[in-house]
């Protein structure tokens, strides 16, 4: 590789980290803007993808007639101000743009969040799209080969997965969201600066594509095979690679993890592993010039047989007991480990191949050498629109409908009709007959043995638990499990939603979060519950005549679905006249409603997990004491090994805390602008309501321990005072919470464990 390649390669492995760094960023100011759904999500990484691929196909022929390293350098310096200006505008209008989006389920919904982000991103999106047509078209003007030229895609790739890991693993944990969002700036900034001395080598070494001859591409590897094939190629891979990356973000939740962290890990995974296809399609383009079709047949069979393989291998490991963690059972890092290795070997099996097929079908373009930008532009834009298809579709109708597994078979078998097409021709001359008919007779296997050999279903099986309900949609594996005591557990993928239904403490722990509001405030008549899960708080509520109203917000349709069977604990919360419930997310829920409320009750169950970490977060306090009444107040369940930054947070945000003892050493803590020292009269009162004592009974709150007793002897902020520290504060800026190190290396991974 000359010196000058040598610049641009490093300019394109910046490019991409900050690439990925700016999309993270703004992935995390548009879930906090437009709720943590996947609707939501699903609209963002579309408006994305568009952008991108409206960059490639519109500045793609504009390069071939420039200076393109010079339009190279000027895209990096305006990606640098463009994409750190939306990260700061997005940052800031969070909290408002609910109130102009509305509701972000629901087809109308995601055109609404489709619509603001596309608006928002456009313009930074459009210039990292362009970047990519560039990057080839400089490394044809400087010399480089179609495996020079796929290196530097590679590169690119490569640069994206350190990015993600940059982000998930140090940056955003050490220096903040907004000080993470200048260094990817930065980042872009070094990359144009980086292919300044390209200036005049550009000028020396090639005249722009414009005033060239057009030639025959030197590499030999162009064939008389119709372009529009190759465009489908495009397609087809964009398609395939999202939708097996949908697949496995479910699959990783079970095997991985279900923490940032992990997610990180699975991306950075799978940009690898493209990357490592990039650079073996360099080797195979030269190896197989002039056999190009076959070579494109033989990866889809070969992604096939990956994916074929892959699921097999990993409905086997989620099945069966983790034989690692038992062994390794005094290091949770060889664990973890062994699990990163694990995905990713497994991966490789599939994203290998499918990660070669995109750079080697752009080397099979005619006129590739002479027209790059251009071509590459518009091979990127039919990659993209696959990839936007391949997604949603894949997250929103195969999924919910088929199944998680059905999502991988689909994939599989439209590889293998791909495959087989490219093998007619193959078999119609003579020269290729005997290759065509193999890679058709092959095809053909492939498809009578899919629907024997792949997994049904994806769910999660622990010994001695009896599944009662399994429903799997866009959100997740929604399962209930019966435990041979009667007790059910709820997951979601392999995530505990709440504690097991049925034990004394869920039910205790659960009606306390209203039961504290009820007498911290009697005369309170409006409360909301923030993370409804079974509905044991909003049913507690209902239990007392003076509460009027009760909003109950809850992410998972599927839960609320479910109501029924989590009776009597709940109440029949869903059926009570005083009961609106509503599915949503709950930060984005009250940061667009009017509405005030006495009560707030967040239910949320685990501080660690990307969304949820959010509402532990101070700015997410400010927001609700916005809704809060003149004296109003919040109940939060507090607990684990982080419960020091949470209740640290809450103290900062508000004047006065008081806590109750929870599970274990956990807390429900009362806090709110107004002292939380209700009058003795008052409480004796309400604890005199024939509902009210017979709930306070049911928990053991019975003379001589009374309803006083109880609800004054809570822990004030001087009896906390070992866990408060002012200097841990969990922000939107600094998200302590999400990305805690605390514990061993698998509670990073996963909370669950």
């Amino acid at each position: 590789m000359n010196r000058n390649l040598r610049f641009l390669t490093l300019a394109t492995l910046l490019s991409g980290a900050a690439s990925l760094m700016h999309e993270t960023l703004w992935m995390r100011f548009l879930s906090t803007a437009l709720g943590s759904t996947v609707q939501a999500a699903a609209a963002v990484f579309a408006a994305f993808l568009v952008g991108l691929a409206l960059g490639a196909r519109v500045f793609g022929r504009i390069l071939d007639r420039s200076r393109v390293v010079r339009s190279y350098i000027l895209l990096e310096i305006g990606i640098c101000v463009f994409a750190v200006g939306a990260g700061l505008l997005l940052h800031a209008s969070r909290e408002r743009l609910p109130a102009i989006l509305g509701q972000s389920i629901g087809l109308i919904g995601m055109l609404r969040a489709f619509a603001i982000t596309l608006a928002c991103v456009l313009i930074p999106t459009m210039l990292m799209g362009a970047t990519f047509p560039a990057v080839m078209s400089a490394g044809r003007r400087l010399g480089a080969g179609d495996a020079g030229m796929l290196g530097l895609y590679g590169k690119n790739t490569l640069g994206a997965a350190a990015g993600t890991l940059l982000c998930g693993f140090y940056v955003i944990a050490a220096f903040g969201v907004t000080a993470t969002l200048l260094i990817a700036g930065g980042l872009n900034l070094l990359a144009g600066l980086l292919c300044v001395p390209l200036l005049s080598a550009e000028a020396t070494q090639a005249e722009p594509a414009a005033r060239q001859v057009p030639a025959e591409p030197a590499s030999g590897t162009a064939e008389a095979m119709p372009q529009a094939w190759l465009y489908a190629i495009s397609l087809l891979s964009g398609a395939a690679i999202l939708a097996l990356e949908v697949v496995w973000t479910r699959i990783a939740s079970f095997t991985l993890g279900n923490r940032t962290t992990a997610f990180s890990t699975l991306l950075a995974s799978v940009l690898l592993l493209l990357a490592v296809g990039a650079h073996l399609s360099g080797w195979l383009v030269r190896r197989f010039a002039g056999r190009m079709t076959g070579l494109l047949a033989a990866l889809l069979l070969a992604a096939t047989a990956g994916i074929v393989l892959s699921t097999v291998i990993v409905n086997a490991w989620i099945l069966a007991p983790d034989s690692a963690q038992s062994i390794f059972r005094h290091s949770p890092a060889a664990v973890v480990l062994l699990r990163i290795l694990g995905v990713g070997l497994v991966m490789a099996l599939f994203l290998v191949p499918l990660g070669c097929l995109f750079p080697t079908g752009l080397c099979c373009l005619r006129a590739i050498e002479t027209r790059t930008g251009e071509l590459a532009g518009r091979y990127y834009l039919w990659n993209t629109i696959g990839s936007v298809l391949g997604s949603l579709a894949t997250g929103f109708l195969v999924i919910p409908s088929l199944g998680t597994f059905a999502g991988a078979t689909l994939v599989a078998f439209l590889c293998v009709i791909g495959a087989a097409l490219l093998c007619v021709p193959l078999a119609r001359t003579t020269r290729t007959r005997r290759l065509g008919w193999t890679g058709i007779g092959t095809a053909v296997l492939a498809i009578a043995v899919l629907p024997i050999v792949m997994p049904e279903q994806l769910h999660l099986a622990r010994a001695g638990e009896q599944p009662v309900l399994r429903v799997e949609d866009e959100w997740g594996v929604f399962q209930l499990s019966a435990l041979p005591d009667g007790r059910l557990r709820g997951t979601n993928n392999r995530t505990d939603l709440v504690f097991l239904l049925g034990a004394f403490d869920t039910t205790y722990v659960q009606e306390m979060q209203a039961h504290i509001g009820s007498f911290m405030r009697p005369s309170a008549r409006t409360a909301l519950v923030l993370g409804s899960g079974y509905g044991i708080t909003a049913g507690a509520f209902t239990v007392n005549p003076r509460i009027e109203h009760i909003d109950a917000v809850e992410i998972l349709p599927a839960m609320v679905a479910a109501a029924d069977r989590f009776q009597p604990y709940n109440r029949a919360y869903h059926r009570n006249p005083r009961v609106r419930v509503v599915v949503d997310d709950g930060r984005h829920y009250l940061a667009r409603t009017p509405n005030r409320y006495d009560i707030v009750s967040i239910n949320v169950t685990d501080p660690h997990l990307p969304g949820a970490a959010a509402m532990f977060n101070a700015d997410f306090y400010d927001v609700v004491k916005r809704h809060l009444s003149s004296d109003g107040m919040v109940i939060q369940h507090v607990f684990g090994s982080d419960k020091d930054v949470a209740l640290s947070t809450l103290k900062h945000a508000f004047h006065y805390l008081r806590a109750f003892p929870s599970y274990k050493t956990g807390f429900n803590v009362a806090a709110s602008d107004s002292p939380l020292r209700p009058e003795r009269a008052a409480v004796e009162e309400l604890a005199a309501l024939p509902s009210m004592r017979e709930a306070l009974a049911a928990l053991g709150v019975v003379p001589p321990l009374d309803a006083w007793t109880t609800f004054s002897r809570g822990f004030p902020p001087s009896a906390l005072q070992g866990l408060l520290r002012t200097d841990l504060v969990s922000t939107d800026d600094k998200p302590l919470l999400e990305f805690s190190r605390r514990g061993d290396a698998l509670a990073w991974f996963f909370s669950n464990d």
